[in-house]
């Protein structure tokens, strides 16, 4: 993980929900793999808003208290070496979501942005 943290899988980690990493899978056989988790502003903000007169808003902001990890938990199905296809993300009843390769390119963008600010990868990298 961008964290430096390693696993074998199936592992788990307690993560700060304020925090945008990359999650790296390697695996012998297979093609490696990447998948950005993305740190997303949950709707419980909103009614802090509402009922706290943004105080709870700013205190929930400022720790990540607010966020939440997307995806969460994050499944892939990898490709052997040499074989056809791209990796895909999984739900957690195993159906397929979308390719790792779309999840990407769809929140990439926003996740550099996010490790660059966290000083885990250089600028314009």
């Amino acid at each position: 993980m961008s964290s430096g943290q390693t696993c074998t899988t199936p592992c788990a980690y307690e993560l700060r929900r304020g925090d945008d990493l990359r999650v790296d899978f390697k695996l012998e056989g297979y093609k490696p793999e990447y998948v950005y988790v993305q740190s997303r502003m949950g709707g419980s903000t909103f009614g802090n808003i509402i009922a706290g007169g943004g105080i709870g808003a700013v205190v929930d902001g400022s720790n990540g208290a607010a966020n939440h990890l997307a995806p969460n938990p994050v499944y892939i199905r990898l490709i052997p070496v040499g074989g056809e296809g791209e990796a895909v993300l999984l739900d957690k009843k195993g159906e397929v979501v979308m390719t790792v390769a779309e999840h990407n390119a769809k929140v990439g963008e926003d996740v550099r942005k996010g490790l660059e600010e966290q000083g885990v990868v250089a600028k314009g990298m």
